[in-house]
């Protein structure tokens, strides 16, 4: 049986962990499930969570993509992140295609090609210049056609 303290704890373990950063719902039942909180009561406290939307996948989703188009990721290290975030495959489908929408309309991948190039710049091989540019936009979760282009385009 199920007390007000246990519920009462539960939910302070849960708006914890929700005051720090959003949190997607299954990233939030497995940090509860881990601090050995019962599966009821766990149920119940993201029941409530949802009723007054604290939690909500798709926020949740549309925050964290935003956050990290701007920290210069690109749509597949953040569908893979999602992905890991426990979130539906429709929330993250809809998450990434606003992505690629902002990315195509975006100076970012220009911006991180900039930055980067600056560290090359007494290199004088262009092929291996290139290769290391490429290498870091693949690694930052950009798309192979996106990368293949602007790496084509720089005039090195």
């Amino acid at each position: 049986m199920l007390n007000n303290k246990q519920l009462g704890q539960a939910r302070k373990a849960a708006l914890r962990l929700l005051k720090y950063r959003p949190r997607s719902e299954k990233e939030l039942e497995r940090r509860l499930r881990l601090k050995k909180i019962p599966a009821q009561l766990v149920e119940l406290v993201l029941g409530e969570l949802k009723k007054t939307s604290l939690i909500d996948d798709a926020r949740f989703a549309k925050i964290w993509t935003q956050d990290r188009l701007k920290k210069g990721y690109g749509p597949r290290r953040i569908e893979k992140e999602l992905n890991e975030k426990g979130l539906d495959r429709q929330i993250i489908a809809g998450s990434i295609k606003n992505a690629r929408t902002f990315l195509n309309a975006s100076p970012v991948l220009n911006e991180l090609l900039e930055k980067r190039l600056r560290r090359f710049k007494k290199q004088d091989d262009r092929l291996k210049t290139k290769q290391k540019l490429f290498n870091y936009l693949y690694r930052r979760g950009f798309e192979l056609d996106h990368v293949r282009r602007y790496i084509d385009e720089l005039a090195l």
